[in-house]
């Protein structure tokens, strides 16, 4: 009898931990189901922001960043700090593994995404380049970089560069239509598109 109230007892246990593990999963999904949140969250995986410059980042009031931001915190999502009168966000390791996880796996697995990337890949051609530009891995962009074939540039807002680079990257700036261009000199960290 006892054998059979405790194997009762464990059963009931481990359903438990079962429901609370899933319902903090389906959390996270939740709070990832809106498209307004992931591009907050891939916002806040390149540099820490406040909540205007998210806004402005988005195209957003900023009351309803600061309700997806809240959302994505709650979730772990993403943090906050206080500097001075304002908060400024990050994402958490779990928002920076997550998001890439999932942008990789979208990117492989989805054919709307491939088919997108196909077309930006091919609206870079020009009149005075006819070559296609290609999307290459990490490895492959490094060979080509050591081996001098290409230049990479960096055109991520000055925010981000700032907030991470490859030690030794170099910075040249210009103006041309209405883009700051950064180039990096002979290391870059994953881009995945070169030219």
């Amino acid at each position: 009898m006892r054998r059979q109230r405790n194997r009762q007892q464990d059963a009931q246990h481990d359903a438990e931990f079962k429901q609370t593990v899933m319902r903090e999963i389906a959390g996270v999904m939740a709070a990832l189901a809106e498209p307004a949140r992931l591009e907050l969250l891939d916002l806040l995986c390149q540099c820490e922001r406040g909540v205007e410059e998210v806004a402005r980042g988005v195209g957003s009031k900023a009351t309803t960043v600061s309700h997806h931001l809240h959302v994505l915190q709650d979730r772990k999502l993403a943090r906050s700090r206080k500097q001075g009168r304002s908060v400024r966000y990050s994402a958490t390791p779990l928002g920076v593994r997550l998001w890439g996880t999932i942008a990789e796996l979208a990117a492989a697995e989805l054919s709307e995404i491939k088919v997108a990337i196909s077309e930006l890949l091919e609206a870079e051609k020009t009149e005075e380049n006819e070559q296609t530009a290609e999307q290459v891995d990490y490895g492959e962009l490094l060979r080509r970089l050591m081996n001098d074939e290409v230049v990479v540039v960096d055109v991520r807002p000055r925010e981000e560069f700032d907030a991470g680079h490859l030690p030794g990257a170099g910075v040249a700036t210009t103006r041309h239509s209405g883009c700051t261009y950064r180039r990096r000199h002979r290391r870059m960290e994953s881009f995945g598109i070169s030219h």
